[in-house]
């Protein structure tokens, strides 16, 4: 009986090794469960972040893409205020070089009337001087004859 006592034993030491190492693997799977469990808590919740992520970058990017329309539309109104500012500038210049053109004409002709009445104004101090002259004769030799027939009279 020793032999089978000790194979007993034997048997009996290699059954509780057995059920020691069975419970250490089936604390370890359990642990394992556990630990797979957490896992797919957090991968779950990192996937619902990543879906709030997705749809926030969705929402910006639908925003992005409304802003970047709206500068667009900003952008060809400022455009169009532009074209037209630089349309009413180049009428204003035109309107600016016809009004010098017409400065410039007024000032010849202003010019040139001025001294037309310049040559006019010496013409007629010219003939006045030549009717004072002739008058201031006249009233001479009057005076000469009125002279001559009061001397003739009282003589």
């Amino acid at each position: 009986m020793d032999e089978n006592g000790s194979n007993k034993e034997l048997l009996k030491a290699l059954a509780d090794h057995f059920e020691a190492q069975t419970r250490v693997i089936a604390e370890g799977h359990g642990m394992l469960a556990e630990g797979f469990t957490a896992l797919r808590e957090q991968v779950g919740k990192q996937d619902e972040r990543l879906v709030r992520v997705e749809q926030r970058l969705v929402a910006f990017e639908a925003q992005t893409a409304s802003n970047f329309a709206a500068q667009g539309e900003r952008l060809d109104r400022l455009e169009t205020r532009q074209d037209h500012f630089e349309t009413r500038q180049d009428r204003f210049e035109e309107r600016q070089e016809r009004f010098e053109q017409r400065l410039s004409e007024f000032q010849a002709q202003t010019k040139t009337d001025f001294s037309e009445l310049r040559a006019m104004i010496k013409l007629s101090y010219a003939e006045l001087d030549n009717r004072i002259v002739s008058l201031e004769r006249a009233f001479v030799d009057l005076k000469t004859r009125v002279e001559r027939l009061e001397s003739g009279r009282t003589s």
